[in-house]
């Protein structure tokens, strides 16, 4: 009885392994992770987009965020800014600001600038 339950339960532990593989897999391919402090120069490009913030992060170089960039927050997550953000959509390719379905509609993306600077142009707060 034993062997005729265990077969089935291992290709299911298999299946459901493979399938949380793909899917992270295919998440990470998707954007890229933001959940570490912002150091140096760096720059954020359409290519790495959407940005996703998952936990508070401090800005403490120069941050470019290039035209068309999507940055999305999760819930209770903020950007402290001690050194520059730039932001630099174009009419043509807005950046957009928004936040993850974890957050939606329960908090809206926003800086909390400390002894730095933030330059925004052309960006757009998306929440539908």
């Amino acid at each position: 009885m034993y062997r005729k339950l265990i077969l089935p339960a291992i290709f299911v532990m298999i299946l459901m392994f493979v399938t949380n593989t793909i899917t992270v897999t295919s998440v990470a391919e998707k954007g890229t992770i933001i959940d570490h402090d912002i150091e140096g120069n760096v720059t954020w490009t359409k290519e790495g987009s959407p940005y996703i913030i998952t936990r508070t992060v401090a800005v403490r170089g120069i941050l470019t965020v290039e035209p068309g960039v999507t940055i999305l927050w999760n819930y209770n997550v903020n950007l402290y800014v001690y050194g520059k953000v730039v932001i630099k959509g174009t009419s043509e390719e807005p950046v957009v600001l928004n936040t993850t379905e974890d957050a939606y509609r329960i908090w809206s993306p926003g800086f909390i600038i400390s002894e730095g600077e933030v330059r925004i142009e052309n960006s757009v707060h998306a929440l539908d």
